[in-house]
């Protein structure tokens, strides 16, 4: 059910006009919650999303977050992994994906002066 919930709620994002880059924040103990199930359906969809979303919004994710638990580092491997392999970009921080995204405005201002 979380899963289906956090597939829908991406594509109602997706869906508005006014986003053009989708970035996914996310804490892995919020995942570490989930049955081992559902957290493969969380990978699954996410990267379904990025490769196939109807309204073609690019997507990328951060790993924020200190806490410390068992299995953080093999469960954001995994996590990161399948991103990677979907050509999702992945940030360490939210600070790290805004200045790529602002560098990205930039050089697309820039391109478009000639």
């Amino acid at each position: 059910l979380v899963a289906e919930v956090f597939r829908k709620t991406l594509d109602v994002i997706a869906a508005e006009p006014s986003i053009e880059v989708i970035l996914l924040n996310e804490h892995m103990h919020l995942l570490s919650g989930l049955k081992p199930d559902d957290r493969a359906k969380m990978i699954e969809y996410t990267c379904e999303f990025a490769r196939n979303n109807e309204h073609g919004k690019q997507l990328a994710v951060t790993f924020s977050g200190l806490e410390v638990f068992p299995g953080k580092d093999s469960m954001q491997a995994q996590f990161g992994d399948a991103l990677f392999k979907t050509g999702v970009p992945v940030y360490g921080s939210l600070r790290g994906a805004a200045r790529a995204l602002r560098r990205f405005a930039e050089r697309a201002q820039f391109l478009a002066k000639g």
